[in-house]
This record gives C-alpha cells, sequence and structure tokens, in this order.
C-alpha cells in the first residue's frame, strides 16, 4: 500500500468518525421530576408506541435551536408522539389531526428535555418557575402555557418567555422546594447560593441556613454570606435560650389546678380581613396602582346614590361605561366623590405598594426577628410595645403588628414619625447605641438591626416611611394596642388577676 492511499483512508476514517458523532446539546437545568399523580406511561405496541386518553400539553427541548411545543398523542419509555402547537392555538383542548401539521414522532433520548406544562385547573396555584440561568421564582402561579409562564411574586407579576424557562413545580412541600432548588444549583453559582440560603433564612429553617452558609463562605469569601451566617448563629442562640419557658402553678383554684404557660397569657386578639382590605384601600398609591376589583352591584348602588354628582353620567350610554371601566379608575371616581361608605366594598386583591414594602422589607426582614422574640418584644415582658410572632406571614398578624407601630407612643415620642422617619423610634432603637439620638435601653440580648454591614435595612425602613400615604389618616378601625406587665403572682388562695397583669393602652 502506497503513503498516498493509507493518507486517504485515514482522513476518511476521520471524516466518517466526526459525522457518526452528534454535536454535544448545550447545558440546561434538570426537567422537573416525574409527579406522583402523572399518568402511568401506556403500554407500547409492537411499534413501541401506546395510545393514551390524556392529551397532555408538553414542550420539548430537541436541540440548542429546535424547540417543539404541543399536545402528548402516544408515548412510551422510549418515543413520545406530539401533535404540534400552531401560532394562537387553543391549548384547552387537543386540535384534531391536521395533514398539513403532522405529528411528530420523537426519540427521547435525542432530546435535552421533555416538559410536561401544568394545567392550570385552579387558576392560581403557589408553585416555583425554574429558569434554564439557575433562577428561581417562588411564588403565585397563574399561567404555564406554550408560549410563556406567568407568577406573582410578593406582589409583582412577571411574565417569562417559553425559551427562558426550565419547568415549573407546583405547590411542593418544603422539603421538595429545598431540594429542587438544591439541585438546581452549580457550585460555582455563589450568588444563587446566597439567594438559597436567604430564602432559608425567611422560611426560619436556621438549621440549614447555618449549614448553606458555613459550606459556601469556606468556598468564597462573600461579606454579605458572613454577616448572614452571623445573624443566623445569633437566631440559633436565642432559640437555645428561649428553650421551654415555665408555666405559673395554680393550686386550689376552681378550675381544678394546672399550669397556664405564659404564652396563654399574651395577647391574641387581630385585625379581621375586612380590617386588612380597608387599610389597603387607605393606602392605595395610583401612581403604583395594585389590583383591584368591584362587584357590578357596587357600581349601580354607586350610580344610585349619587346620581346628582355631575361625575356621574347622565345617560344610560355613560353609564353603562362604568361597568366596563378599569376597576382602578373606578377607585378614583369613588375617592373624587368622598363615597367613604362605599370603601369597604372596594376588594384590594394584591398589596399596594407601601405596605408591600413594610412586609418585604420591615416587617418579615428584621422586625419580627430582631425585635418580637419571647425574651423581647413578643413576650410576657414586652411592656406597653407588644408584638405578635406566631403566624407572622398572616396578613392580619402582619397588618396588626403595622396598626400597633402607627398608634403606639412611648415617651411622648412616635414608633413611626412621619415628618421625620430618622427619629421615629422604631429607627432609632434599631441603630447603635453610639450612633442613635434616641437609643435603645440597655438590656441584655439586645442587638443592633442596623450596624454598618447592613445599611441597607436602615434605607429600606425609611424608604418605608415615606412611601405611606401623606398627609397622614385615621383608618375606620376600632383598635387599641395591647400593652402588657409582668406576669402577676398568684394570691394565697391560687387565683390569678383575670387580666394576667394585662392592660390596654389608648390610642394617641
Amino acid at each position: 500500500m502506497s503513503l498516498a492511499t493509507a493518507l486517504f483512508i485515514l482522513i476518511f476514517g476521520m471524516l466518517v468518525a466526526s459525522q457518526a458523532a452528534p454535536e454535544a446539546p448545550p447545558a440546561i437545568s434538570d426537567p422537573p421530576p416525574k409527579q406522583e399523580d402523572e399518568p402511568a406511561s401506556p403500554t407500547g405496541d409492537a411499534k413501541g408506541v401506546g395510545n393514551t386518553d390524556d392529551p397532555q400539553r408538553v414542550h420539548l427541548i430537541l436541540n440548542r435551536r429546535e424547540e417543539i411545543s404541543g399536545w402528548r398523542v402516544r408515548e412510551d419509555e422510549h418515543v413520545i408522539v406530539v401533535r404540534p402547537a400552531l401560532p394562537g392555538s387553543d391549548e384547552t383542548a387537543m386540535p384534531d389531526e391536521n395533514p398539513d401539521n403532522p405529528d411528530q414522532t420523537i426519540l427521547k433520548n435525542r432530546t435535552i428535555a421533555l416538559v410536561r406544562l401544568n394545567d392550570m385547573t385552579d387558576g392560581q396555584t403557589p408553585g416555583m418557575v425554574f429558569m434554564r440561568d439557575g433562577t428561581v421564582y417562588e411564588g403565585t402561579v397563574f399561567a404555564d402555557t406554550f408560549d410563556h409562564v406567568q407568577i406573582r411574586v410578593e406582589g409583582i407579576e412577571l411574565d417569562l418567555p417559553r425559551k427562558r424557562v426550565s419547568h415549573v413545580q407546583l405547590d411542593l412541600p418544603f422539603k421538595k422546594k429545598y431540594r429542587q432548588i438544591k439541585e438546581s444549583l452549580e457550585p460555582t453559582m455563589y450568588g444563587r447560593r446566597l439567594e438559597l440560603c436567604r430564602w432559608l433564612v425567611r422560611q426560619r429553617e436556621y438549621e440549614l441556613a447555618h449549614e448553606e452558609l458555613t459550606a459556601l463562605v469556606k468556598e468564597v469569601d462573600l461579606y454579605e454570606a458572613n454577616m448572614l451566617l452571623n445573624q443566623v448563629d445569633a437566631q440559633l442562640n436565642l432559640q437555645n435560650q428561649e428553650g421551654d419557658v415555665p408555666g405559673i402553678r395554680i393550686s386550689g383554684s376552681e378550675s381544678g389546678g394546672g399550669t397556664i404557660s405564659q404564652s396563654d397569657l399574651l395577647p391574641t386578639s387581630l385585625l379581621s380581613t375586612d380590617d386588612v382590605n380597608i387599610i389597603r384601600v387607605y393606602e392605595i398609591d395610583f401612581s403604583k396602582p395594585p389590583r383591584v376589583s368591584i362587584s357590578p352591584e357596587t357600581i349601580r348602588d354607586l350610580i344610585t346614590e349619587h346620581a346628582a354628582d355631575p361625575r356621574i353620567p347622565a345617560n344610560s350610554e355613560g353609564r353603562t361605561k362604568l361597568f366596563r371601566a378599569d376597576p382602578i379608575e373606578l377607585v378614583k371616581l369613588i375617592f373624587q366623590l368622598q363615597a367613604r361608605d362605599f370603601y369597604p366594598r372596594i376588594s384590594v386583591d394584591s398589596e399596594p405598594y407601601a405596605l408591600n414594602l413594610f412586609r418585604q422589607r420591615v416587617h418579615d426582614s428584621w422586625l419580627i426577628n430582631n425585635c418580637a422574640t419571647s425574651k423581647c418584644h413578643g413576650g410576657v415582658k414586652a411592656g406597653d410595645f407588644f408584638l405578635h410572632r406566631k403566624g407572622y406571614k398572616d396578613p392580619k398578624v402582619r397588618y396588626t403588628n403595622l396598626m400597633i407601630l402607627l398608634e403606639t407612643d412611648m415617651s411622648e415620642h412616635h414608633l413611626v414619625d412621619f415628618e421625620n422617619p430618622m427619629k421615629s423610634l422604631i429607627i432609632q432603637h434599631a441603630l447603635p447605641r453610639s450612633e442613635a439620638r434616641m437609643p435603645h435601653p440597655d438590656v441584655k440580648g439586645w442587638r443592633p438591626s442596623f450596624g454598618r454591614s447592613n445599611k441597607r435595612l436602615l434605607e429600606d425602613s425609611i424608604q418605608w416611611i415615606n412611601s405611606m400615604y401623606k398627609p397622614r389618616h385615621e383608618y375606620p378601625i376600632d383598635f387599641t394596642p395591647p400593652a402588657l406587665k409582668a406576669p402577676t403572682a398568684p394570691t394565697e388562695d391560687g387565683i390569678i388577676p383575670p387580666d394576667g397583669g394585662n392592660k390596654q393602652r389608648q390610642t394617641r
């Protein structure tokens, strides 16, 4: 064999090998695990493809340039037959077979991902959206379509294109959520891992947060991670110190004796759902409007009761338009008419801007964890300033705490000073003593919430105060802030006074 012949055979063999080896697909987040209630794969026929009565919507990522959405026609463990969706297709039902848009048979092992879309039969469901770049959004999912995914996160609605989404997982228990998020992260995604730690802290899973943060700071020197680890360690120490609170023993009482836990002496009265809604009404910011709804009956009554006002259309055509008007425009009309008896009939379906800031950047981020502990303002020794901690994510609890902040005065100073936010006691008492004009009393275990490492918390809190509606007004709510004394010791007869030593403060 000549040298030229051998060289030709070698080059030809290399070309064949290069064509046989397909290009490696790009990395992408893992598809969602098979759900427990997902129908089992149908039994295959002689060709390996079975029939199914469940035309589930699916999205397949075939390669870096080609994706397909449609309805699953048949499927087994090796093959899936998909009826492709046309632009603008009605996704509520699989269309009939169309020769111009034939079904496609796809080998599963030739796809990067097979994503099964969720049927949002309940309209809105808590869940998580996993993006292809590793980002995870947690909130309320209300659309999972061929074109996009829609999710509401902290009151903000996001419209995410399907080509950026990996998959959607609905209503997972905490442990599964944690595992899903962790498995979606690469070791070098330090920023995303820090977000995971923050999420664990918000869930009050301090031990898991400590474990994740400890591993993170060993791998990379992140200032924010070190500071968060210090906060988590403080929370764990505080929990260990709290332990079981001893009760007060009652003997010889008519109740037959027993032990009363000190937690039984804490105030339990909360605002109602209607109270929460009316606060939202009064805090509507029309430059950043929340979602609102007004019933047709309310519109009819408004027209009837204010028919003489020139702002109410006089003809039937104009009045009919009110029923089709944007609800936020109807709210403006109600405010212009000063129809305060209609305020409770406005349904505010998402949090106004200022109240959303309070929830995210004040109440849930530092007020509860730093101030509402059982050894501080969340226990029986809270004194004139008590905060509810149990069920703090419940809007009724959060808005009750808001009312406490707004209605409680201490030592002739407002807890929230709208004229000069920096003079607010919740700000001054959260600063290091060396920086505060009105420092927090010297109490064992107290730590400043606003240190040099987390000035952002201070800025966020000032932003919240400045964002509340001005000029200030009184909410039409009958509310008196609770105030506590130390528990009263039993008398010689073993009887504790009915109020347990508690009293009620007067509103300012």
